[in-house]
């Protein structure tokens, strides 16, 4: 087939263009090229003008052809042109000729030819031609072009043209003229791929092929059947277990193609390796039956394995106080097809967000044995630590024999915001309020008493006891003088009270002091008595 491309070329030094072409005597413009008597002869064009700021956008305009009915093998010429639509230039690139079995032109279609592009301003256009051959069969094609993306190019959607139809006739028959030869289909199955599953895995999943069919005969083929192979070898016949069949319906000549045949199966129980392939039913006067059957493809059936897994981590409770008890709850799925024997998971307490085995160890549970897709809930109780904080919590379980990915052992972490300690401790101190500590028998005398809490929260309400004794305050007994009740009392605050009391009748010393009632959770309770105060009675 003889071709001819012409293009556009920019004379920098001269700032104009000049069109230039040349003959290519293959469609895949490759082979020898010589010079058309055309390059002596150049059209002088303004250089366009200098690319402005922006994105290319190139875009191919739908094509022409010098002659829409040729007859089989008579030369026609096909023509495009390259338009940059975009508002920055577009650098040097390639048009790319097609011929199609369809409307639609895309670079998966034959190609028949390229040419450079020039660069291009916006706006900027550059066109070019291709001689081409009529194919021998007879027929509708269609024709179009496709240029390469450039760089930053703002649109892809449009490189590709519309097309342009051609139909190819018989050439008028000349007395002497050898007789045409006979035409015939020519099925090919363009081979099997993998639609969905995984081609290494257990037995028995469920794996999907697809497969495509081409007739690239010059006459239409009949109907017929694809039919799915196991081989226990990479060579695919027909003498091979048959797997499955799908129906073909007639394919149209040169490259017409039939829509995605899909088949699913089932991988076979034993282990071992195995090659899947699909030959197509050979049909009347086909030309060439070597090529009906495909490539095949691997599938590798593995031995049972356990796989175990460690789900994110639940904590009871996220954000504990200090020293509080909460608990740490992870669940322990098999996901391999094997069965895992029992083993044991292990808790830990990481200071970032990765648990790993070499984190501070905090606690285990027993996993039993578990079946394929069988999970195993574990838990422990933990006490939060004594210093506030952001803490993570996972865990890991025990590789078993055989498992398949030891890799994802363990689990994700889950936080925990450790607080401070909701405590609270109240203290009670005594002082007199006279200067002197001598009182006659019968007087009045007064003692301010001071309750403090020490803690981060508020107290319960409780009481405050008076308490008299002789000689010793901590060897005598203590008599109760007086009971009060006293309010709950704030957080890290203090409260004075003033106390009246009668001094005893009988001459001596004795010792005045004020407990107040421990109340449930404060955090010490050694603090809960005062200090005596001393007080010496004499006769009136």
């Amino acid at each position: 087939m003889i071709m001819r491309a012409c293009r556009w070329n920019v004379i920098p030094s001269m700032a104009l263009v000049a069109l230039t072409c040349v003959d290519l005597t293959s469609c895949g413009g490759g082979g020898s090229r010589r010079t058309s008597p055309v390059d002596d002869q150049m059209m002088i064009q303004p250089r366009p003008p200098p690319a402005s700021q922006g994105t290319p956008d190139l875009a191919v305009q739908a094509p022409t052809v010098s002659e829409a009915s040729p007859a089989a093998g008579e030369t026609f010429t096909l023509s495009a042109t390259v338009r940059n639509l975009g508002d920055g230039e577009a650098a040097t690139t390639t048009l790319r000729w097609y011929r199609s079995p369809d409307a639609t032109i895309t670079t998966t279609d034959t190609a028949v030819g390229a040419v450079a592009v020039g660069a291009l301003a916006p706006s900027g256009r550059d066109g070019a031609s291709l001689e081409l051959t009529a194919p021998s069969n007879l027929g509708t094609y269609y024709y179009g072009a496709c240029v390469d993306t450039v760089a930053n190019e703002s649109n892809l959607t449009n490189n590709c043209s519309a097309s342009v139809p051609v139909a190819v006739s018989e050439p008028q028959a000349e007395q002497g003229d050898p007789v045409t030869p006979q035409r015939r289909p020519d099925l090919m199955v363009l081979g099997v791929f993998l639609a969905s599953g995984a081609l290494d895995g257990s037995p028995g999943r469920s794996i999907t092929f697809r497969s495509m069919i081409r007739n690239q005969g010059d006459v239409e083929s009949a109907a017929t059947t694809l039919r799915w192979f196991r081989s226990p070898e990479a060579t695919i016949t027909t003498t091979d277990t048959e797997v499955g069949s799908v129906a073909v319906g007639p394919l149209t000549a040169s490259g017409g193609t039939s829509g995605e045949l899909l088949f699913s199966l089932t991988a076979p129980a034993t282990p071992g390796t195995y090659y899947y392939g699909a030959c197509v039913d050979a049909v009347t006067n086909e030309s060439d039956t070597t090529n009906n059957c495909s490539a095949s493809l691997t599938v590798t059936v593995e031995e049972p394995a356990p796989d175990l897994v460690v789900r994110a981590p639940e904590v009871s409770d996220s954000n504990p106080p200090a020293g509080e008890t909460f608990t740490l709850s992870a669940t322990v799925r098999n996901q391999g097809d094997g069965e895992s024997p029992a083993t044991t998971l292990h808790f830990y307490r990481s200071l970032d967000a990765t648990v790993s085995t070499s984190d501070t160890a905090v606690g285990t549970d027993a996993v039993g044995a578990l079946a394929a897709s069988g999970t195993s809930s574990e838990s422990v109780d933990l006490t939060a630590p004594s210093t506030p904080g952001t803490y993570y919590y996972g865990a890991c379980v025990d590789a078993v024999a055989n498992e398949s990915d030891t890799t994802n052992n363990c689990s994700s972490s889950v936080q925990v915001r450790v607080t401070e300690q909701q405590q609270f401790d109240l203290a009670v101190s005594v002082s007199s309020v006279n200067q002197d500590g001598t009182r006659e028998a019968g007087e009045r005398f007064s003692l301010r008493i001071t309750v403090s809490n020490d803690g981060n929260v508020r107290t319960p309400a409780t009481f405050l006891r008076n308490y008299r004794s002789m000689g010793s305050w901590i060897a005598d007994i203590r008599t109760q003088v007086a009971r009060y009740r006293f309010s709950a009392l704030n957080p890290e605050s203090s409260r004075s009270l003033l106390y009246s009391f009668t001094a005893p009748s009988t001459p001596g010393t004795y010792y005045y002091g004020t407990c107040v009632d421990m109340a449930p959770g404060e955090s010490d309770t050694t603090n809960n008595c005062s200090s005596p105060v001393m007080i010496t009675v004499v006769s009136p």
